[in-house]
């Protein structure tokens, strides 16, 4: 079962066949699942050439499987942003439609930031946070069309409606995520009781209880620069 390559959607990039993308995924193997988003999945391939590759599988059991798939055909084709992933080519057939990408070495912010050893410094940290209000600022203003994302932070948003603004909101709670390494569905969060709750209430005089204390923030050092960092960041939110 060969698969309709990029060429179909106005890109003139490398073809892979649906065939090649099944052996390099190992069947779409869950050992190769990388992570879900609103759309469908996205899996870690080695190509028979031996260079590795992200597959976003968009879910066929929906619907707007295949609307959105064209959606992002359309919309990528024209992306150049070092920030933003790149395209390698596309690949449809009647029951698979994928984007398939350059592989992320150095793997997710998940992946670092809940590791029991994790090493990302509040610098390092707001230099990530400073790079993905990049590639935000560029989908919303500088490409030809507006390109919402909808996937910063995954069914948490102010509403329903596909948004710039849902976009920023969410792009608000991964800083958030990233500061205080609590995940939005953590099960304190109870009732009305949220992520962004849980740090507004602690802004006036319990703000370094809720920051990842691996950052080794120290309230009581006033000459720590982290200090001022992180209450310049936390403002501005």
């Amino acid at each position: 079962m060969g698969g309709v390559a990029a060429g179909a959607f106005g890109l003139n990039i490398k073809k892979i066949s649906y065939e090649e993308i099944e052996r390099a995924t190992a069947g779409f193997s869950d050992d190769n699942l990388l992570g879900t988003g609103n759309f469908g999945s996205v899996y870690k391939g080695i190509l028979d050439d031996g260079s590795e590759i992200a597959v976003k599988d968009f879910d066929s059991t929906k619907k707007s499987a295949f609307k959105n798939f064209i959606a992002e055909c359309k919309a990528l084709r024209n992306v150049r942003h070092r920030n933003v992933v790149k395209i390698i080519t596309t690949c449809s057939t009647n029951t698979f439609n994928g984007l398939i990408f350059e592989f992320m070495c150095n793997g997710s912010l998940k992946r670092h930031l809940y590791h029991p050893s994790c090493d990302l410094g509040l610098k390092e940290r707001l230099n990530i946070a400073l790079d993905v209000a990049h590639a935000i600022e560029y989908l919303h203003h500088q490409c030809d069309e507006q390109i919402v994302h909808c996937d910063i932070k995954p069914k948490y948003g102010m509403s329903g409606r596909v948004s710039t603004a849902g976009d920023v909101y969410s792009y608000g709670i991964l800083l958030l995520e990233m500061l205080t390494a609590k995940r939005p569905t953590n099960p304190m969060f109870q009732g009305d009781l949220t992520l962004r709750k849980w740090v507004s209430n602690a802004i006036q005089d319990q703000m370094f209880d809720v920051v990842d204390q691996r950052l080794g923030v120290d309230v009581k050092f006033d000459g720590n620069p982290n200090i001022f960092a992180f209450t310049n960041a936390i403002e501005l939110l």
